[in-house]
């Protein structure tokens, strides 16, 4: 939920990083976090490399990442443009994410709840698309209902969890 409330300060950003000829790279922001986020749980998921001592893995996943994206960006840069670019890369992180979860899943016995994560990308890709409808008062009022119920929801889900000593919340 951090990359829909990031998005509202898309403008800052890119005046501190660039300037307002930068300002069409704005909407590119949200297909570059989300795949910088799936860049990060890609390294989480890529723990049971070590723990297997297999690189071969690691090199094939190298390899399936370099050809997907070269296909993706093949079809999607002369129809987008730029955006195409984005998607490409957007998507090519996501299945970085999901083939060495699925493959570690079977010798590591990995519990992963696909309906909540699925809930949680979903409502953070349409309140990222609503940055770019809506105004932003409003936007800013939809995040903020948003990330209470997100809070309240992890807070529930962390104490029916069997680790609540270690997330102990006050």
């Amino acid at each position: 939920m951090v990359i829909p409330v990031a998005l509202l300060f898309r403008h800052a950003m890119i005046e501190v990083f660039a300037d307002s000829s930068y300002s069409l790279s704005g909407q590119l922001l949200p297909f570059f976090f989300f795949a910088w986020v799936f860049d990060l749980f890609t390294y989480f998921a890529m723990l049971g490399t070590y723990k297997t001592q297999n690189s071969v893995i690691v090199l094939c996943l190298f390899f399936l990442g370099t050809i997907l994206i070269a296909l993706l960006n093949f079809m999607l840069v002369p129809v987008l443009g730029l955006f195409g670019a984005a998607v490409s890369f957007s998507l090519t992180k996501m299945f970085l994410f999901a083939m060495p979860l699925w493959y570690f899943r079977k010798e590591f016995k990995l519990t992963v709840h696909i309906a909540s994560f699925f809930i949680a990308f979903f409502v953070a890709a349409a309140c990222s698309y609503l940055t770019y409808q809506i105004p932003s008062s409003m936007y800013a009022t939809i995040m903020l209902v948003v990330t209470v119920i997100t809070i309240f929801y992890l807070r529930g889900y962390v104490r029916r969890s069997k680790y609540l000593h270690v997330f102990k919340m006050t």
